[in-house]
């Protein structure tokens, strides 16, 4: 649910974005065709770009250090705002698997209340497809080229659906008559239906969100300045004026077709008069796609701790003891080496901060960090200590095994095959302490590895990075 929330979320900044765009920046420039490109490519992209997975590395040599560097600011103080309220009264066993009681109420009212607008909207539109069915059905209809006039005797007077065109001839002249029809061709021959189907088919899925209206109006303008351009161009546009006028005052719209008119006249008469375009204008749909870029970054990359390569792990220190020259600068009671050895771990599949849940889908804090490695591979005490647990835990730690170490440092080694020490028992930095496995909640073999200073999780790649020598 939470996930859903961001996503519906995001996809509403990024409508938010490129409508402002439009409507500050490209709808001045008179440029129809490419406007009517940009709003369904804005409509796409919108729902598209949160959707997208992308490591945030890549930005690394296109943007400022700083930049890059608030990022994770950003992420060390969601961290930290999820620490304060374990710290606060939530008891650290408890956290990661606690489960709101009231949460599957809310859940089922809230699919509740979407499938109710769901079924209106999808209702409606089933409701206006139909009535122009029955119009065709019913009304007379005469082959028009590569089209089909459909005579019809009340409102709307002239519309058109995909290659049908419908016409309500009564007050026309044959020159008016050919003038309407002349205009309705233009939509039809460049699909200007399925624009507004499309639009149509969002607003039922996205029935809650009222900025798809917005992006319908803007499209059906642009439908109209292409189709009166082209019909003014080949009938005069005083001609055209008087019967833009008329047709005015007759008309009454259907939510899925294309109109005559459907625009207020005096705008429609500016554009046709509009004068010829620069070319500086043009220049601004270049600004699109930094602009896209942007919206990229902003909503389509991945916490950089979620995922790290194999490569990243390499440059990471070897899980082996520390030779004997470095041994004196060492403390060995506070955890400074990786619990698995090197040549038997596959990557670290999921870094310490906040991330999605692999089972639940839901976001929440990571308190530890997980390396992939088949089942069996030998871990490791990271430091001297005492087994303070050598136990199973019903929820997602499954086989656990907990180390007490100096000043006042805890380790715990999750989801074992085995375990091979026991409750008591003291060991020494290095010793074999278990076996890699999947016995708690997860989806394949691995190690969930943790630090704890005091009663607060730490990231375990500050104790096992830098400045640690291996042999």
């Amino acid at each position: 649910m939470n996930n859903l929330i961001i996503y519906l979320l995001s996809s509403t900044c990024c409508l938010i974005v490129f409508y402002l765009f439009y409507r500050w920046v490209l709808q001045s420039v008179g440029l129809y065709q490419w406007n009517r490109i940009f709003l369904l490519l804005a409509l796409g992209l919108s729902f598209f770009i949160p959707l997208l997975q992308i490591d945030p590395n890549i930005f690394n040599d296109l943007l400022p250090n700083g930049m890059t560097d608030s990022r994770k600011v950003v992420e060390h103080v969601e961290s930290q705002l999820v620490l304060l309220v374990i710290e606060e009264g939530m008891p650290m066993e408890e956290f990661g698997n606690v489960e709101n009681s009231e949460s599957g109420v809310y859940y089922w009212l809230g699919l509740l209340i979407y499938i109710t607008g769901f079924s209106i909207a999808f209702f409606q539109l089933k409701r206006n497809i139909l009535s122009i069915i029955r119009m065709a059905l019913n009304g007379k209809v005469t082959k028009y080229g590569s089209f089909s006039l459909v005579e019809i005797h009340h409102k709307p007077f002239a519309f058109s659906f995909f290659r049908l065109i419908f016409l309500n001839p009564e007050g026309l002249t044959e020159s008016e008559k050919a003038q309407v029809i002349a205009h309705e061709e233009v939509h039809a021959r460049e699909w200007h239906s399925l624009d507004i189907l499309l639009v149509e088919v969002l607003k039922v899925i996205f029935w809650f969100n009222p900025l798809l209206g917005l992006y319908k109006k803007a499209i059906e303008q642009n439908h109209e300045f292409i189709a009166d351009g082209q019909t003014a161009g080949k009938f005069g546009i005083s001609n055209y004026f008087q019967l833009v006028l008329k047709m005015a005052i007759r008309q009454q719209k259907s939510t899925v077709a294309n109109h005559f008119a459907n625009i207020p006249i005096k705008r429609r008469i500016q554009k046709i008069n509009q004068n010829q375009i620069q070319t500086m204008q043009k220049l601004k749909y270049l600004i699109v796609m930094p602009l896209i870029g942007g919206l990229m970054f902003c909503f389509s990359c991945k916490q950089e701790n979620e995922n790290v390569n194999q490569n990243e792990l390499v440059k990471q220190p070897a899980p082996e003891m520390l030779s004997v020259a470095h041994q004196p600068q060492q403390d060995k009671g506070i955890p400074d080496m990786l619990p698995l050895k090197r040549e038997e771990m596959h990557k670290m599949t999921s870094g310490f901060g906040m991330r999605t849940h692999p089972i639940h889908k839901k976001r929440q804090m990571h308190r530890g960090v997980d390396f992939s490695a088949p089942t069996g591979t030998g871990v490791y005490a990271t430091a001297d200590g005492e087994v303070k647990g050598a136990e199973i835990k019903n929820g997602g730690y499954g086989k656990l095994i907990t180390l007490a170490h100096d000043e006042n440092y805890f380790t715990r080694y999750a989801q074992l095959d085995e375990i091979l020490v026991e409750e008591g028992q003291e060991v020494k930095r290095g010793d074999l302490i278990g076996r890699v496995g999947s016995s708690g909640m997860s989806t394949a073999p691995h190690l969930h590895y943790e630090i704890l200073k005091g009663d607060q999780p730490v990231d375990p790649a500050d104790y096992f990075g830098e400045g640690v020598k291996f042999e």
